[in-house]
């Protein structure tokens, strides 16, 4: 006789059935780049999930503590758009109530315990969440830049230039055009983005697109300056032309033109012209009467 086997007893653990669970958001580029005097944060606003489904939101936070001795700027790259605002926004309340709101150690630490918290509720499949936050605290003399990643990494970031997110492989060769000259105005780190931007929505579509945001972080207590989003479009569709013109320079350079003389001369036009255009771009923000320009 064949035994059948025990009937589960009723405290044995229900196996749910699997469920497809809604598909997690693509990257993005955030980016963060000293200027002459600032720091600026920037990223794209385009959400694409893997189902397809594309979503429009800011992906950066700026706030002054309320006690004024404290500017920040928090960007974040995330699979989960939702789980990183959260986060940041547990960020923003342990920044706000630090006691020691001038000693960078507390801060450090005050970034790494809410982290901490945050993590350890969140179930197994945690979704992969970096953040860049930029300060400009009461008492430093420079503004400063962490990399941070839950549960633990709150990392200095001591160089002029940061990116994450998906599209880091296509900002920081750009940036290694520029780096050889800083410090850069703030003008012209403004241009510089906005033809990162270009060329990552245009070469990752899927993952980057929408509005570009970008804060600019001067000295505390100074609120975070938003740049204008059309602006910033306007500067990006100058990508083009950029684009034209550095293939023209390839082309010079590498080519065996008889006439190379003139075709030098009618690409360092067209670079001129190009260059007038970034030139002539005027940045507006939040305050009628901050307007950055070259």
């Amino acid at each position: 006789m064949i035994r059948s086997l025990p009937k589960p007893r009723r405290d044995y653990p229900i196996q749910l059935k699997k469920q497809r669970l809604p598909g997690r958001s693509r990257m993005t580029l955030a980016l963060a780049m000293v200027c002459d005097n600032g720091l600026m944060l920037a990223a794209d606003t385009r959400i694409s999930y893997q189902d397809g489904l594309i979503a429009e939101a800011p992906k950066i936070t700026g706030f002054q503590t309320s006690n004024v001795t404290g500017t920040y700027i928090i960007v974040h790259s995330a699979q989960d758009a939702n789980a990183a605002n959260s986060l940041i926004g547990d960020i923003q309340q342990g920044l706000e109530d630090n006691r020691f709101p001038e000693n960078l150690p507390s801060i450090e630490a005050t970034i790494k315990n809410e982290m901490q918290k945050w993590y350890v509720p969140i179930h197994d499949a945690r979704p992969f969440i970096q953040l860049l936050i930029g300060a400009a605290i009461q008492g430093q003399s420079r503004r400063i830049l962490y990399l941070c990643e839950p549960p633990n990494t709150v990392a200095r970031v001591y160089e002029n230039y940061k990116a994450i997110g998906e599209g880091y492989g296509i900002s920081d060769p750009i940036y290694k055009w520029f780096e050889d000259r800083f410090p850069w105005s703030p003008h012209a780190c403004l241009c510089q983005i906005s033809y990162m931007m270009y060329r990552a929505k245009k070469l990752l579509p899927g993952s980057i697109g929408g509005n570009t945001d970008v804060a600019l972080l001067t000295d505390a207590p100074t609120v975070p300056f938003w740049i204008n989003r059309l602006d910033m479009a306007s500067a990006e569709a100058y990508g083009i032309n950029f684009d034209r013109y550095l293939s023209n320079v390839a082309s010079v350079i590498v080519g065996k033109n008889p006439e190379g003389v003139q075709e030098i001369l009618k690409t360092a036009e067209g670079v001129h012209s190009c260059n007038l255009l970034y030139a002539r771009r005027r940045f507006r923000t939040q305050f009628e009467h901050y307007t950055i320009t070259q």
